[in-house]
């Protein structure tokens, strides 16, 4: 494994590991983000769910305040504007016959990066790092 796969782990029991052996007096200002995060996330999703038109999804919030909105924004910005395009020039009808396209294209690199980590395993050698 890279040093990325094995450090997730590293990462949150370090932090674990701090907390038992150096306690610390809570975090006002992180224990009032929770809710503050779910209030944001469950009023995008009523807005999401009322208006046919909102654009934002309720998942980007807590995508892109994470590790993976650093390493996926290109994918989600390329994908929003072929959808936009999509929806903007051909209409619902089209965009609701190209999603099993996109869930595909999807599927497939998720397959082809499972094989190629299994295929490292099998052989004990060094292969494509599907992520990130």
């Amino acid at each position: 494994m890279g040093g990325w796969a094995s450090g997730f782990g590293r990462e949150t029991f370090s932090y674990l590991q701090g907390w038992l052996y150096y306690p610390s007096i809570p975090d006002r200002t992180g224990i009032l983000a929770i809710p503050i995060g779910l209030l944001t996330v469950v009023g995008l999703a009523l807005l999401r769910s009322r208006f046919l038109w909102w654009p934002f999804h309720p998942l980007g919030y807590p995508i892109v305040i994470s590790f993976g909105g650093r390493m996926l924004w290109v994918c989600l910005l390329i994908s929003s504007t072929v959808k936009w395009l999509v929806l903007r020039n051909s209409g619902w009808q089209t965009y609701r016959k190209l999603v099993p396209f996109f869930l595909g294209l999807t599927l497939g690199d998720f397959m082809v990066g499972s094989l190629w980590t299994l295929l490292g395993l099998g052989l004990k050698m060094k292969t494509y790092d599907f992520w990130p």
